[in-house]
């Protein structure tokens, strides 16, 4: 079962880009403890960790980006405008996952 954000009252998603401060542990540690944050993804690049987090408000995003700062160097955040491909289910090559339609609209075509 999937449930959705928003209607939990949650409709703002939001990813974070962080280079933590100090051991990478107590990053995981920080952000785990924010249950507004779904998944915290460990990266190559500039940035060490991608956090995906769902808020009600922008005002709840600052709080959430507050928790984290202590154990930051630097965060980026970018903020969903909008979903064009929803997850769709890995398939096994034997047709048994149908890819969801694109959600595109005809400026983006």
């Amino acid at each position: 079962m999937r449930l959705c954000a928003e209607k939990l009252g949650f409709p703002v998603t939001a990813f974070i880009l962080a280079r933590p401060n100090g051991p990478d542990a107590r990053f995981i540690k920080v952000a785990g403890g924010r249950p507004e944050i779904l998944a915290c993804y460990r990266v190559t690049g500039e940035f060490s960790f991608i956090v995906q987090a769902v808020v009600k408000d922008v005002a709840h995003l600052e709080e959430v980006l507050n928790h984290l700062e202590p154990a930051s160097i630097h965060i980026v955040t970018l903020v969903v405008l909008s979903t064009s491909i929803e997850a769709a289910p890995i398939g096994l090559n034997d047709g048994s996952a149908k890819r969801r339609d694109n959600k595109l609209t005809k400026e983006q075509r």
